[in-house]
Protein backbone atom coordinates (compact mmCIF):
# COMPACT_ATOMS: atom_id res chain seq x y z
CA UNK A 1 0.00 0.00 0.00
CA UNK A 2 1.31 3.62 -1.56
CA UNK A 3 1.82 5.82 1.82
CA UNK A 4 2.09 9.44 0.92
CA UNK A 5 1.58 12.44 2.99
CA UNK A 6 1.55 16.01 3.14
CA UNK A 7 5.11 15.31 4.85
CA UNK A 8 6.54 12.47 2.10
CA UNK A 9 9.66 14.10 1.58
CA UNK A 10 10.36 15.98 -1.94
CA UNK A 11 12.86 17.67 -4.01
CA UNK A 12 13.47 20.03 -7.13
CA UNK A 13 16.56 19.08 -8.80
CA UNK A 14 18.11 22.55 -9.93
CA UNK A 15 21.32 23.57 -12.17
CA UNK A 16 22.98 23.77 -9.24
CA UNK A 17 22.05 20.84 -7.76
CA UNK A 18 22.92 19.25 -11.62
CA UNK A 19 26.19 20.79 -11.39
CA UNK A 20 27.47 19.43 -8.16
CA UNK A 21 26.28 15.80 -8.83
CA UNK A 22 28.10 16.01 -12.71
CA UNK A 23 31.54 17.31 -10.58
CA UNK A 24 30.92 14.55 -8.30
CA UNK A 25 30.40 11.54 -10.33
CA UNK A 26 32.30 12.49 -13.53
CA UNK A 27 29.13 12.47 -15.28
CA UNK A 28 28.82 15.09 -18.09
CA UNK A 29 26.92 13.85 -20.56
CA UNK A 30 25.38 16.58 -22.47
CA UNK A 31 22.05 15.04 -22.10
CA UNK A 32 22.29 16.04 -18.47
CA UNK A 33 24.17 19.47 -18.55
CA UNK A 34 23.33 21.04 -22.28
CA UNK A 35 20.46 22.85 -23.25
CA UNK A 36 20.94 22.74 -26.67
CA UNK A 37 22.83 19.40 -26.84
CA UNK A 38 19.73 17.95 -24.84
CA UNK A 39 17.14 19.11 -27.00
CA UNK A 40 18.85 17.34 -29.61
CA UNK A 41 18.47 13.28 -27.96
CA UNK A 42 15.11 11.39 -27.39
CA UNK A 43 14.58 13.23 -23.93
CA UNK A 44 14.18 17.00 -25.60
CA UNK A 45 15.52 18.56 -23.00
CA UNK A 46 17.98 18.45 -19.56
CA UNK A 47 17.53 15.64 -17.22
CA UNK A 48 18.75 14.77 -13.99
CA UNK A 49 21.20 11.94 -13.04
CA UNK A 50 19.06 8.97 -12.35
CA UNK A 51 21.60 7.89 -9.38
CA UNK A 52 20.96 11.35 -8.38
CA UNK A 53 17.72 11.18 -7.56
CA UNK A 54 18.39 7.32 -6.36
CA UNK A 55 21.16 8.44 -4.09
CA UNK A 56 18.50 11.52 -2.68
CA UNK A 57 15.93 8.98 -2.19
CA UNK A 58 18.05 6.14 0.04
CA UNK A 59 19.51 9.64 1.88
CA UNK A 60 16.14 10.61 2.79
CA UNK A 61 15.40 7.32 4.73
CA UNK A 62 18.54 6.86 5.80
CA UNK A 63 18.34 10.28 7.71
CA UNK A 64 14.84 9.10 9.08
CA UNK A 65 16.44 6.30 10.34
CA UNK A 66 14.08 4.00 7.97
CA UNK A 67 16.71 1.14 7.78
CA UNK A 68 16.93 -0.71 10.30
CA UNK A 69 18.31 -3.70 9.22
CA UNK A 70 21.59 -4.53 7.22
CA UNK A 71 20.94 -4.17 3.17
CA UNK A 72 21.04 -7.48 1.00
CA UNK A 73 20.09 -5.17 -2.11
CA UNK A 74 19.11 -2.19 -3.94
CA UNK A 75 17.10 -2.67 -7.26
CA UNK A 76 16.41 0.17 -8.99
CA UNK A 77 14.02 0.53 -12.14
CA UNK A 78 14.13 3.89 -14.09
CA UNK A 79 10.26 4.09 -15.51
CA UNK A 80 10.79 7.34 -16.57
CA UNK A 81 12.76 10.86 -16.77
CA UNK A 82 12.83 13.45 -14.38
CA UNK A 83 13.68 16.75 -16.31
CA UNK A 84 15.77 19.58 -14.41
CA UNK A 85 13.32 21.45 -12.37
CA UNK A 86 10.59 19.10 -11.51
CA UNK A 87 9.75 18.35 -8.31
CA UNK A 88 10.33 14.53 -7.06
CA UNK A 89 7.96 12.97 -4.24
CA UNK A 90 9.26 9.88 -2.47
CA UNK A 91 6.59 7.37 -1.25
CA UNK A 92 6.90 4.73 0.45
CA UNK A 93 5.25 1.62 -1.47
CA UNK A 94 6.17 -0.83 1.73
CA UNK A 95 8.09 -1.15 4.63
CA UNK A 96 8.43 -4.06 6.69
CA UNK A 97 11.36 -6.55 8.07
CA UNK A 98 12.22 -7.92 4.21
CA UNK A 99 12.95 -4.59 3.06
CA UNK A 100 11.38 -1.20 2.07
CA UNK A 101 9.67 -0.44 -1.77
CA UNK A 102 10.16 3.16 -2.24
CA UNK A 103 8.61 5.13 -5.29
CA UNK A 104 9.78 8.37 -7.04
CA UNK A 105 6.83 10.27 -9.12
CA UNK A 106 6.43 13.49 -10.81
CA UNK A 107 3.08 15.49 -10.88
CA UNK A 108 1.55 11.84 -9.48
CA UNK A 109 3.30 10.19 -12.14
CA UNK A 110 5.96 7.12 -11.13
CA UNK A 111 9.42 7.57 -12.63
CA UNK A 112 11.49 5.36 -10.84
CA UNK A 113 11.22 2.17 -8.00
CA UNK A 114 13.32 1.58 -5.57
CA UNK A 115 13.16 -1.53 -3.80
CA UNK A 116 16.07 -2.07 -0.86
CA UNK A 117 16.17 -6.04 0.26
CA UNK A 118 17.26 -6.65 3.83
CA UNK A 119 19.56 -9.41 4.61
CA UNK A 120 21.23 -11.15 7.94
CA UNK A 121 24.10 -10.10 9.66
CA UNK A 122 25.01 -7.35 12.42
CA UNK A 123 21.89 -5.46 13.44
CA UNK A 124 23.57 -2.16 11.62
CA UNK A 125 21.49 1.35 11.15
CA UNK A 126 22.61 2.98 8.23
CA UNK A 127 23.22 6.88 8.86
CA UNK A 128 24.54 8.12 5.20
CA UNK A 129 26.02 7.52 1.87
CA UNK A 130 29.22 7.66 -0.11
CA UNK A 131 29.59 7.55 -3.62
CA UNK A 132 33.21 6.38 -5.10
CA UNK A 133 33.98 6.49 -8.77
CA UNK A 134 36.30 3.48 -9.30
CA UNK A 135 37.78 3.90 -12.87
CA UNK A 136 38.87 1.93 -15.21
CA UNK A 137 41.99 -0.31 -14.42
CA UNK A 138 41.65 0.48 -10.57
CA UNK A 139 40.98 -2.06 -8.25
CA UNK A 140 37.97 -1.80 -6.04
CA UNK A 141 38.64 -1.08 -1.91
CA UNK A 142 37.13 -4.38 -1.71
CA UNK A 143 39.82 -7.50 -2.02
CA UNK A 144 36.80 -10.48 -2.67
CA UNK A 145 35.70 -8.52 -5.56
CA UNK A 146 37.89 -9.59 -8.63
CA UNK A 147 35.41 -9.10 -11.57
CA UNK A 148 37.90 -6.43 -13.97
CA UNK A 149 36.41 -3.10 -14.29
CA UNK A 150 35.83 -2.58 -18.62
CA UNK A 151 34.07 1.09 -17.39
CA UNK A 152 33.74 3.55 -14.71
CA UNK A 153 31.38 2.14 -11.88
CA UNK A 154 30.03 3.97 -9.17
CA UNK A 155 30.21 1.97 -5.98
CA UNK A 156 27.62 3.09 -2.99
CA UNK A 157 29.01 3.09 0.31
CA UNK A 158 26.08 3.17 3.36
CA UNK A 159 27.45 4.52 6.31
CA UNK A 160 26.25 2.53 9.30
CA UNK A 161 26.82 2.37 13.22
CA UNK A 162 25.62 -0.95 15.33
CA UNK A 163 22.22 -0.51 16.86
Amino acid sequence: MKTSSPNSPARVFDWAAQAQFSQLSGDRNPMHMDVVAARRTHAGQPVVHGMHAVLWALESIAGKGDIQFPIAQIKVRFQKLIYVGDEVKLEFIRHDIAGISLQLSVDSLPVSSITIGFGEGLRRRAVGWHLLKISKHQRTPFPDCRRPLDHVEFLLLLVCHDS
